[in-house]
């Protein structure tokens, strides 16, 4: 038989890189739409806090979400079937945290940290974001002092939204890449391979770049 060559590529770097340029544009258009409330320019005002920032925002979010759930696809294969069948009756996110759990040490506050963060990224804002139903409620105060208040929707999907989901990537990211805390099998060199292509160190640069 000729030789064949096999390729892949991990897309869960492609939606952190997504996230995280939406929510750092999310970032911008926030003081934009301040500057327009300010101003009293009603017409940008609505355009970037009631509009673009939401946008940016709700993709953000969910890119985030989707990036963990990416990551999902590297951890659980190291995990044995059986411990997985076990799994059956959980949640998708507390899945994807037990994978992680198993493939490395999450020691100290991270474990409750991931639980808490885990629920809230995935069940309140990527779900309801994705499996979207309109129900009317109650309107919500929005951040920007003076605005007033907003629907559900537009005050879930904010920059303070998107900076706390990109946080939450960027922890498991970097426990992914971390060899000293690897301890499944397969697990290290997961850790070695994308601590070597910089993947965490890249990732959080690009986060925290001016």
């Amino acid at each position: 038989m000729p030789p064949t060559i096999t390729l892949t590529s991990n897309l869960w770097i492609d939606w952190a890189q997504i996230a995280i340029r939406h929510a750092r544009r999310a970032r911008e258009v926030r003081v934009l739409g301040v500057a327009a409330h300010v101003a009293g320019d009603q017409a940008a005002k609505n355009q970037y806090l009631f509009m673009e920032e939401v946008q940016l925002s709700l993709v953000a979010c969910t890119a985030a979400a989707f990036a963990v759930a990416g990551i999902d696809g590297v951890t659980r294969p190291l995990v044995p079937p059986a411990v997985v069948a076990g799994w059956a009756t959980k949640s998708e996110h507390d899945q994807i945290r037990l994978a992680l759990e198993y493939c490395y040490a999450c020691k100290g506050t991270l474990p409750a940290t991931l639980v808490t963060e885990f629920k809230w990224l995935f069940g309140l804002v990527r779900n309801p974001g994705v499996h979207h139903k309109p129900t009317p409620a109650a309107p919500v105060t929005h951040p920007v002092p003076g605005v007033g208040g907003v629907s559900a929707e537009r005050a879930l999907y904010l920059t303070e939204q998107s900076e706390r989901a990109i946080e939450i990537m960027l922890t498991v990211v970097e426990l992914l890449c971390s060899e000293k805390l690897a301890k499944a099998p397969g697990a290290k060199k997961i850790a070695n391979d994308f601590a070597a292509a910089k993947f965490d160190t890249d990732l959080r640069a690009a986060w925290m770049a001016p």
